[in-house]
């Protein structure tokens, strides 16, 4: 039998993978080992909630709320699902998700892997077709969830673009295409060009989206990396967590 160290690897995998079904497994298997396991159980409730089992998921959030109170995670997820029925979450995973497939209009679109990444448990609530938030920082581009939790950041040659286009007045949304343990990668769209841009495109179009290519090994540490802009503005809000 696999250490729970080991297993909860594999049940990230999972999640990042968007297999719900091994993600459920895995985590059944951390809590035979250790049935107050707080993070297996918000684990196992995402793999359930994604799954279109509410019920389920309300119950481990709030067996997880009997043992701590206070645990940011559950309690953010149950106030969240307390008014979804299975019907109106696949609905919503389903708009989202066709958002970000029609997004592939030359010049108006590019696909990019963020770098300086969070944790492997933070990537992991990411879904395809989920959309994500750009803030503009000074020299860099942070990458956020909805709730304001920091993802990653673009590369530098991309930052520097859009800073200026949104600068300029341009709106963009951005839109995850695919997550894996160490590689985000996500489609960003221009929603809106300026008069100040009218006649220039946000991306070349070249034929071919320009491509950002993930490392080829994991990382051996889960230890995130901010930029220094965003890594002030994570000391300023003081409001972030691994685990959504």
């Amino acid at each position: 039998m696999d250490d729970v160290f080991s297993l909860a690897q594999k049940a990230i995998e999972e999640a990042l993978s968007s297999n719900w079904e091994g993600a459920i497994a895995k985590n059944q298997e951390i809590l035979l080992q250790n049935p107050n396991d707080l993070e297996a159980k918000n684990r196992l409730a995402k793999a359930y909630l994604e799954s279109g089992k509410i019920e389920i998921a309300k119950k481990l959030y709030r067996e997880v709320l009997e043992i701590d109170p206070y645990n940011q995670i559950a309690l953010k997820n149950l106030k969240r699902v307390e008014g979804l029925n299975g019907n109106d979450h696949n609905k919503n995973n389903n708009h989202q998700l066709n958002s970000a497939v029609f997004l592939s209009e030359p010049g108006k679109t590019k696909l990019v892997n963020l770098v300086h990444l969070a944790t492997p448990q933070s990537l992991s609530s990411l879904s395809p077709g989920k959309q994500l938030i750009l803030q503009a920082k000074k020299h860099t581009i942070c990458v956020l969830d909805q709730d304001g939790q920091y993802i990653g950041a673009l590369p530098d040659d991309i930052s520097h673009l859009l800073i200026s286009l949104m600068a300029g007045g341009n709106l963009y949304e951005t839109y995850v295409k695919k997550a894996s343990a160490n590689c985000l990668q996500v489609i960003i769209w221009e929603k809106y060009r300026s008069k100040r841009f009218i006649s220039q495109p946000s991306f070349l179009p070249n034929g071919k989206i320009n491509y950002y290519p993930c490392p080829k090994e994991e990382t051996k540490s889960n230890e995130q990396i901010l930029p220094p802009e965003c890594e002030e503005e994570l000391i300023e809000e003081e409001n972030w967590s691994i685990w959504k």
